[in-house]
C-alpha cells in the first residue's frame, strides 16, 4: 500500500523517479519539502531504502549535520544556555532531557533523549502544545497528555529564555509588518486576513 503510490512517478525514459522539491510549500511554510512524491518521508527500514539505487557511475550519499535547527537557532537567538551546549560539545538532547524532566544528565535514559528530540526538534519552531503533543507522538512516538506537553513547553522556553525572546520578537515584528525576514534579508510576506495564529 505504500510502494504502489509511488510506481506511478516513475519517469517512462529514465526509469527513476523525480521528485519536485520546493523551499516554501504550498501552505506557505517556510520549510524544505519534497512532492510528487514526497520522498523525504519515506520509511527507515533497510527493506524500503533498499528500493533507492544510485545511477550509472553514480553513488548516494547521507548528509546529515548534527543538530543543525538548533545550531542555527542557537546563533540565531543567541541563547547563552544553547551557544555553551554547542560551544562545550553537550550533547543537545540529553542535555534537553535533563532541563525538561529536572534530572541530572548522567540519570536520561534513552526514552528521555527521544523525548528531548521531540522538545527540540519541536519546540525551536514555535509549536503549540497541541501541534507539539501531536508532533512528538507521530514523529518520535512519545505519547504525551495536552497537560505534558503544555508542562514540557513551559520548561523548555523557561531554560532556553532566549529562544523565547526570540520568537517574540519574531512574532511582534510580523504581526506588524507582516513578514518575517531571513538572516541574509529575503522576506516571506503574509497578506493580513491569512497572517498566521499567535
Amino acid at each position: 500500500a505504500f510502494i504502489k503510490p509511488y510506481k506511478d512517478f516513475i519517469h517512462p525514459l529514465t526509469g527513476r523517479i523525480h521528485a519536485t522539491y520546493r523551499q516554501l510549500n504550498r501552505n506557505g511554510v517556510g520549510r524544505f519539502s519534497a512532492a510528487d512524491p514526497n520522498i523525504q518521508q519515506w520509511p527507515r527500514e533497510p527493506r524500503f531504502r533498499r528500493l533507492f539505487r544510485a545511477g550509472e557511475g553514480r553513488v548516494l550519499i547521507i548528509a546529515d549535520y548534527s543538530a543543525i535547527e538548533m545550531r542555527i537557532m542557537a546563533w540565531l537567538s543567541k541563547d547563552p544556555t544553547l551557544m555553551e551546549v554547542f560551544q562545550k560539545g553537550i550533547d543537545p538532547h540529553r542535555h534537553t532531557a535533563s532541563l525538561v524532566l529536572r534530572k541530572p544528565p548522567e540519570e536520561v535514559t534513552k526514552e528521555d533523549r527521544q523525548l528531548a528530540k521531540a522538545v527540540n526538534f519541536g519546540l525551536i519552531y514555535g509549536m503549540s502544545a497541541e501541534k507539539f503533543q501531536s508532533y512528538a507522538k507521530w514523529s518520535y512516538g512519545v505519547d504525551l497528555t495536552l497537560q505534558e506537553a503544555e508542562e514540557f513547553r513551559r520548561r523548555y522556553f523557561g531554560a532556553y529564555q532566549g529562544v523565547s525572546r526570540w520568537h517574540e520578537h519574531q512574532n511582534r515584528r510580523a504581526r506588524e509588518a507582516l513578514e518575517v525576514r531571513t538572516a541574509s534579508g529575503r522576506a516571506r510576506r503574509w497578506v493580513a486576513p491569512t497572517m498566521p495564529p499567535t
